[in-house]
């Protein structure tokens, strides 16, 4: 019979391998979604509360414009247009359900930048140019009057806009690039619905709307833009319903547009996959999509790409993480908010 010395000396030989074994796989099993997403999303805010917008979006040029503006590299439309978007990503964490705690002087002074902005618009002219190349340049392009007079619900703009309408939208369909009028006339058409604009009016529109989609579809251009129309297209019936609008006949083309981005996704190719891959899950979220284990799989996607420091960059160059990191955190925010909250 052995002692009990060599008994215990023996329990413990087998017992502490074994023990190793299990501590080792617990922590290498994958944690539940909804942790890793909570876990990326501390790790996005810290970067973003630490970092610095205009030498994200002015990059290796950042310190030559800080000494003298006429040697900028970086075209002023550029970075203006460029703070302008990562502003309004700021100012939309307040309404997407976000812990927004440590990021309040970015997003107020985000706040206060496109205030200012908006302020100066009704004064300056509409720039069509970048749109259809027919046209005379403007100051500011028809896509920032249509999303900060949405943003701020200002109704100087919104006269603007709708007196500028004609039957086939703002812009001339024969001389229009097609993906840019298809995006960015969806956020004019939301625009005139949250000013309650005639229900005719907008129908004429969103029929419009609906068969230029269709048919950019089936266009020549690459697939990621195609994608992301269907976003801005799910995004704005998203956004007329909540304003009251009927929006029961256009089911199927909901429907439609939906599988649409599912099956480009999964069969396409891409050239940007994670600008596609946040949109989608965005739009796809935000108008209820019904297959849970699909916008899983693209948050997990997107969880893959982020950086050590907790920003995400679509680029090579290390430019507009800021923008990129707000897109990426808002997507899985609403997706852990809307499909994986108690």
């Amino acid at each position: 019979m052995p002692r009990k010395k060599d008994l215990t000396k023996f329990i413990l030989s087998r017992a502490i391998p074994i023990a190793f074994v299990v501590i080792s796989i617990i922590v290498l099993l994958p944690k539940p979604l909804n942790e890793r997403i909570d876990n990326s999303l501390i790790k996005a805010k810290v970067f973003l509360v630490n970092q610095n917008l205009d030498k994200d979006i002015l990059g290796n040029a950042y310190e030559d414009c800080l000494k003298d503006e006429s040697k900028c590299t970086v075209p002023d439309g550029t970075y203006i247009y460029k703070r302008i978007d990562a502003s309004l990503d700021f100012v939309f964490l307040k309404d997407e359900n976000f812990s927004t705690s440590g990021l309040e002087r970015k997003i107020d002074d985000a706040n206060s930048f496109l205030r200012g902005v908006l302020r100066i618009l009704p004064n300056r002219s509409i720039d069509y140019s970048y749109i259809d190349k027919s046209r005379e340049p403007g100051d500011f392009a028809l896509d920032l009057y249509c999303i900060l007079g949405w943003t701020y619900n200002d109704t100087s703009v919104y006269r603007i806009i709708r007196n500028e309408l004609k039957p086939y939208g703002w812009t001339n369909p024969n001389e229009t690039q097609f993906w840019r009028k298809v995006i960015d006339e969806t956020w004019c058409i939301s625009l005139l619905a949250e000013n309650h604009e005639d229900e005719k009016v907008l129908k004429q529109q969103v029929d419009l709307k609906s068969k230029e989609f269709i048919s950019y579809i089936n266009s020549s251009d690459y697939l990621d833009r195609k994608i992301i129309a269907g976003n801005h297209i799910l995004l704005m019936f998203d956004r007329l319903e909540s304003y009251g609008y009927d929006i029961s006949e256009y089911f199927d083309l909901i429907q439609f547009t939906k599988s649409y981005i599912v099956d480009q996704i999964k069969n396409g190719k891409l050239r940007y996959p994670l600008d596609v891959y946040h949109n989608s899950l965005y739009s796809l979220a935000k108008s209820g999509y019904e297959d849970k284990t699909f916008l899983q799989d693209l948050a997990g996607k997107i969880l893959a790409v982020q950086n050590a420091d907790g920003s995400w960059n679509i680029g090579s160059d290390g430019r507009y993480r800021i923008l990129t990191t707000l897109r990426a955190s808002i997507a899985i925010n609403l997706f852990k908010v809307n499909y994986m909250n108690p």
